[in-house]
């Protein structure tokens, strides 16, 4: 075992000493028994949320594929994983700043990993891919220093407070997941808040050999949700999704029965919104056709706090209800100009999309379709 991982383990438990997780007999956890209703009830979007749409400003330089690595207050930040751009857009879409730092030397990059923006110092903070390191830049794309990084892959960052950056990472090799929150200006100053290992590991992917590469998908699934001001974890290999509190102790809000992972197919629960007496979740199965490289099939599903129940839903946006891909994971979510064109074509977009996308070319950046959840 390496220093750094004996310093990061020194770290997690003084942490978790004084921080940690709160106990479970201190809360009477509400339980998730899946799967709930047998009958799926559709669910419109608008009547759990509100929506709004951002149009894209186009650019040859400002070209995004997929939807945002980062949201902000302010800002949504891209990248392209082609020719190593860093984008962003403010709340109307209008570009505000772009940074490529592509090479070899240490104050660059190869490739982009996560990315998180500082909107108070005005940093973005660049995963390094395949350096171990955080490379810090201003919006003009100057290098103002680097961090280290917990050894492992990189799953999520996110600008947790004016000090810190909250971090996961995931070994998918050494069976190991890391919730840890990193300094943003001291070097090496590292406080662990969970830790998991061994047999207690539950991966997100599924491999197979094809020659001599391995191929293979991984789940979609984030375990770091922040909303309306909270910070939610949902780490797969825990059967309890905890909340960040503000003294940065784990403390469990929901739990969901271990017959889920006891079913004929596995299947990982995704935390992805709540509303005022709703919980927003959905149940992944860990089917993958790696030749077909399709799988991780999903449902929907809400559990209301009052009544104690679940129920099977699909939800849709009714400006674009044929979308096979729409999901609520996130409260944004990325329509590509091509899609949008294709469905205009179909007659199958109404509202306020289809007027922003009868505006659109099919080269175009697309729009982003933004969810408010109701409280």
């Amino acid at each position: 075992m390496s220093k750094f991982w004996i310093f990061f383990n020194c770290s997690l438990f003084l942490f978790s000493c004084h921080f940690g997780s709160e106990k479970f007999s201190e809360y009477n956890l509400p339980i998730i028994n899946m799967p709930g209703s047998s009958i799926c009830e559709r669910i419109e979007l608008r009547s759990i949320s509100d929506v709004s749409y951002v149009k894209l400003d186009t650019d040859s330089s400002y070209l995004v594929i997929g939807n945002p690595s980062c949201v902000t207050d302010s800002f949504f930040i891209f990248k392209n994983y082609k020719n190593k751009n860093i984008m962003c857009f403010d709340c109307t879409g209008k570009k505000r700043f772009l940074i490529n730092r592509r090479g070899s030397a240490p104050e660059e990059y190869m490739g982009i990993g996560r990315l998180a923006y500082d909107e108070k110092e005005e940093e973005l903070f660049c995963e390094a891919v395949g350096t171990g390191r955080i490379n810090v830049y201003k919006p003009d794309g100057t290098f103002v220093r680097s961090l280290d990084l917990v050894a492992g892959y990189l799953a999520e960052m996110y600008n947790y407070n004016d000090s810190l950056l909250l971090c996961h990472a995931r070994d998918e090799e050494e069976k190991s997941s890391f919730l840890y929150l990193l300094h943003k200006t001291i070097p090496h100053r590292i406080y662990g808040l969970d830790s998991i290992s061994g047999d207690r590991y539950r991966s997100l992917s599924i491999t197979k050999q094809n020659g001599s590469f391995m191929k293979g998908g991984t789940a979609p699934l984030r375990t770091i949700i922040h909303r309306n001001d909270r910070w939610i974890y949902s780490e797969p290999s825990h059967d309890t999704i905890y909340e960040l509190s503000e003294t940065l102790r784990l403390r469990p809000f929901l739990a969901y029965s271990p017959q889920i992972r006891k079913k004929e197919i596995p299947c990982l629960i995704r935390y992805n919104q709540e509303t005022e007496n709703d919980i927003l979740i959905s149940l992944i199965e860990m089917i993958y056709d790696v030749d077909k490289d399709k799988g991780f099939p999903e449902k929907d599903y809400i559990y209301d706090r009052e009544a104690g129940k679940m129920k099977w839903v699909s939800i849709i946006n009714e400006d674009f209800p044929s979308d096979p891909d729409f999901n609520i994971s996130s409260s944004v979510y990325y329509y590509s100009a091509d899609n949008l064109r294709e469905a205009l074509e179909k007659g199958e977009l109404g509202g306020r999309l289809r007027e922003l996308a009868l505006e659109l070319d099919e080269e175009d950046n697309g729009i982003l379709l933004l969810m408010r959840f109701k409280e």
